[in-house]
């Protein structure tokens, strides 16, 4: 058997192949992603046809085929998260730098005042030792 879905202003991946051989023992699955390019709603048309070899015919044969029609919509949730996994690096790479070197400044700045402080405890002891002495 064979599905295909002919739509506009959607990308469709199969996810293995559009042609497989049908199990008449158990159910038969296939799967797709699906992305709308735009917001908004879309009539998704698929196709299963049964394919027959026939002889001397190089391609197989469609015998039977069965059409429907699937209402879809994509919302700006799914294009947000479309965008984002598209472009992450983009986005992401203009907040890292200046959120590094703020992170830098922060601990930096930690470990001045932590110096500072430990040389003014010092600075403190050598004051009262000094004072108690001959």
């Amino acid at each position: 058997m064979m599905t295909c879905f002919p739509a506009d202003g959607i990308t469709i991946q199969p996810i293995g192949d559009a042609v497989r051989a049908v199990s008449f023992e158990n159910d038969n699955t296939w799967n797709w992603n699906l992305r709308g390019e735009k917001v908004g709603n879309y009539t998704l048309t698929y196709q299963v046809s049964i394919l027959v070899d026939v002889n001397k015919i190089p391609d197989p044969y469609p015998v039977e085929t069965k059409t429907a029609k699937i209402e879809i919509t994509a919302n700006w949730l799914t294009w947000c998260r479309k965008f984002l996994r598209d472009h992450w690096e983009i986005i992401l790479s203009p907040l890292l730098i200046p959120l590094s070197i703020w992170i830098y400044g922060l601990v930096t700045n930690r470990i001045k005042a932590e110096k500072e402080r430990r040389r003014q405890l010092e600075e403190e002891k050598e004051r009262t030792v000094k004072g108690f002495g001959p």
